[in-house]
């Protein structure tokens, strides 16, 4: 009878390595895995004749990838848009991507996307669509020829840019999403105008596209003497 009772363990011992096994050995075996990252650059007119994509930065992108062993690959793509499927070899277990630019570009005049994806161990590719996440665009359009400059407060060296609107005296901003900070407006005759981005942090993003939130302010007419 015992002998029974220790075969009966001794095959129970079996089935629970087995099953250990299974669940582990994935992380065990190196495998290589393809990447892909891309950028839908289908987006509608944002103002005048300056579009979305006029401000976005494509190249110097990096890839950082991080296996469960803890192994890091830093892979630099030249143009995020260029659709190219990169290789990485000896990754193990789960995989995680994250694909991002190191800096913004000129303040204001540019914006940079992000990606990231998580491949399991069962997988061996995967594509990642790049997007907007952090920037947001404000444009604000003025009376045509009456805008001397418009800036941030205490940074007045720093000014937005001229959207080349024939219809107004338009000028832009790319900025982060949450960056709360007022916007001076100074005008050709001397006077002023102030308002607060605040109210302007709201998330209306979607993943196919490239920049979705874009706040508008036209026709400014109320004027605060700088006196």
């Amino acid at each position: 009878m015992k002998n029974i009772y220790l075969i009966f363990a001794m095959l129970i011992a079996m089935v629970s390595c087995n099953n250990q096994e299974e669940v582990i050995a994935p992380s065990q075996e190196p495998r290589s895995i393809s990447v892909t990252p891309t950028v839908d650059l289908v987006v509608s007119p944002m103002s005048g004749k300056h579009e979305a994509q006029d401000g976005l930065l494509t190249d110097n992108y990096l890839m950082s990838v991080t296996d469960d062993l803890g192994n890091n690959k830093t892979i630099y793509i030249d143009d995020i848009t260029d659709d190219m499927t990169y290789d990485i070899d000896s990754m193990y277990g789960t995989v995680y991507i994250n694909v991002y630019r190191e800096g913004r570009g000129e303040p204001y005049k540019h914006y940079t996307l992000t990606g990231e994806a998580i491949i399991p161990p069962a997988q061996i590719s995967t594509t990642i669509e790049m997007a907007n996440r952090q920037y947001a665009y404000l444009v604000v359009n003025a009376p045509v020829g009456t805008v001397n400059k418009i800036y941030r407060k205490y940074d007045e060296h720093n000014t937005f840019y001229n959207t080349n609107d024939t219809e107004y005296d338009g000028r832009y901003a790319y900025f982060s999403q949450g960056d709360m900070f007022e916007v001076i407006i100074e005008y050709t005759d001397g006077s002023y105008e102030m308002f607060n981005t605040g109210y302007l942090n709201t998330d209306t993003r979607g993943p196919s596209m490239i920049l979705t939130t874009m706040y508008q302010i036209n026709n400014l007419t109320k004027k605060v003497s700088k006196t």
